[in-house]
């Protein structure tokens, strides 16, 4: 397999390849959001076969009966799943109350990227779903009483770092690294590779981190050899 980034570092050789068979963050990782996603072709997010046999409204109903329905405040005479189908807003509404909601937009053109955020072409990209965390979770999630703005922007912050990394896995990029040694000049034997790196930057920069404490422990395991021979 072909590296698509090599680099010299302190004498050594930082190959960086593409990751092949890299987890799913959905289902191989801990996720403090939901991911529900709607794609005629593919299965994306959170348990794509359930999520799919609902609307995105009727998702929300769904969980909103489940979690909430003793606390909203629907008419006495009527049901409140009927009061909350009679109304979008209104679902989407309550939804929120109870949720930090993120919207996940796509753009489709041969592959597909996802992000929190919009795309400027209007005729390959649309909302693809939305991830979300209750209100009630993420304070047991982070030993929290009573609900914050700061709270919310960290909570925020990771839902925006699970769209990023899942598309990073939708995207293909994911690496990995093998380092070599100075004396290795045709790169036969390697020295450590890791891999499962979401984003190459910090592929790189695990890479360089290893060769440093690599550097650093024999450094000192030369300093005591020398110690006790002197002895």
């Amino acid at each position: 397999m072909d590296a698509h980034t090599v680099e010299t570092y302190k004498d050594w050789t930082i190959e960086i390849h593409n990751d092949t068979d890299p987890m799913n963050p959905r289902t191989d990782f801990d996720n403090l959001g939901t991911m529900c996603c709607w794609h005629r072709r593919m299965n994306l997010g959170d348990n794509p076969e359930k999520v799919e046999r609902f609307s995105p409204i009727e998702w929300m109903i769904h969980e909103l009966l489940y979690n909430y329905e003793s606390k909203i405040p629907y008419p006495k005479d009527s049901y409140c799943e009927d009061w909350l189908m009679e109304d979008d807003a209104r679902v989407i509404e309550y939804f929120n109350k109870f949720h930090i909601v993120l919207p996940i937009n796509a753009y489709e053109h041969g592959g597909i990227t996802i992000s929190s955020g919009g795309f400027s072409d209007i005729f390959d990209s649309g909302q693809l779903g939305f991830i979300y965390i209750s209100k009630e979770k993420a304070l047991k999630e982070f030993s929290q009483k009573k609900w914050s703005k700061k709270l919310e922007e960290q909570v925020i912050r990771i839902l925006e770092g699970e769209i990023e990394t899942y598309d990073q896995y939708l995207t293909g990029d994911v690496h990995g690294f093998c380092i070599y040694r100075p004396e290795d000049e045709d790169c036969d034997n390697v020295e450590e590779s890791v891999w499962g790196f979401y984003g190459s930057k910090y592929c790189m920069e695990e890479a360089r981190m290893v060769i440093d404490s690599t550097i650093e422990y024999e450094k000192k395991q030369e300093k005591l050899l020398n110690v006790c021979m002197s002895l």
